[in-house]
């Protein structure tokens, strides 16, 4: 592939995420009628599986790939005891615009009710499948979660954080605010849960470079007592905030 193809297929890319994000959004907002948004987006969608197969074809990894930072490996590699993989998902596009569409509606929910056992069986379904990398599907079970209880801590937190992480993975501000504000909403919550605090760390370390803001909240997680395991996945993002903040600290390798 030559180097004017490529950029042309990772051109038209973008304008096709955008295309599919600008489907969801007017449809939230009442702009585009159900029809029409999946008639959209089933035909975009089929497009993009197009230019994807055509950048794989000729071992070319997307753009956004190639700028995600690499993540840290064996004990640090995973969120949430288990059930999240730090720093950045590479998620492909369509999972993306499946979960935003997912998300959009769901914060517009029945508000039906459900039983504690069956949000904390839905909250189990939902780590299981982040675990698994299964990220559009998680983020569907969350927003499930959601749209029975728009106001439930942990959902609103893992959503929100997956939701970032998406968005940084395919450089979308609209995604990462989106996240950001659910983590944030969730910490406002549940002020004694210690993963918002966590990922707010997280979320403005790597999304807001903010090292000092990142601080405060890795400072406000470690009081609430976290188990060990998670101070140590933790713990090299401390590390790389701390240095950033302080270039002159010696910080353990």
């Amino acid at each position: 592939m030559s180097d004017l193809e490529r950029d042309r297929l990772r051109d038209e890319r973008r304008l096709l995420l955008a295309s599919l994000e600008d489907a969801a959004s007017e449809h939230a907002a009442g702009e585009l009628d159900e029809a029409s948004m999946v008639e959209l987006i089933e035909r975009d969608q089929a497009r993009l599986a197009e230019v994807e197969r055509a950048l794989a074809d000729f071992d070319v990894e997307p753009e956004d790939a190639a700028s995600t930072p690499v993540r840290p490996t064996d004990d640090t590699d995973h969120l949430a005891g288990g059930h999240r993989r730090w720093g950045l998902l590479v998620v492909g596009a369509l999972a993306i615009i499946v979960a935003l569409v997912v998300i959009l509606v769901a914060r517009g929910g029945t508000g039906s009710t459900a039983s504690p056992a069956q949000i904390s069986a839905l909250l189990a379904q939902g780590d299981t499948l982040a675990q698994r990398g299964k990220v559009a599907e998680a983020l569907a079970v969350y927003s499930r979660v959601l749209a029975l209880d728009p106001l439930q801590p942990e959902a609103l937190s893992q959503s929100g954080f997956l939701t970032f992480e998406a968005g940084l993975s395919t450089a979308s501000p609209q995604l990462t605010r989106r996240g950001e504000a659910q983590v944030r909403e969730a910490a406002a919550l549940a002020p004694k849960d210690f993963a918002p605090r966590l990922y707010l760390g997280v979320i403005e370390l790597l999304g807001n470079a903010d090292p000092k803001a990142a601080l405060k909240e890795f400072a406000a997680f470690k009081a609430l007592h976290p188990p060990a395991k998670w101070v140590r996945r933790a713990q090299p993002y401390i590390d790389k905030a701390t240095a950033a903040e302080h270039p002159t600290t010696t910080v353990p390798g």
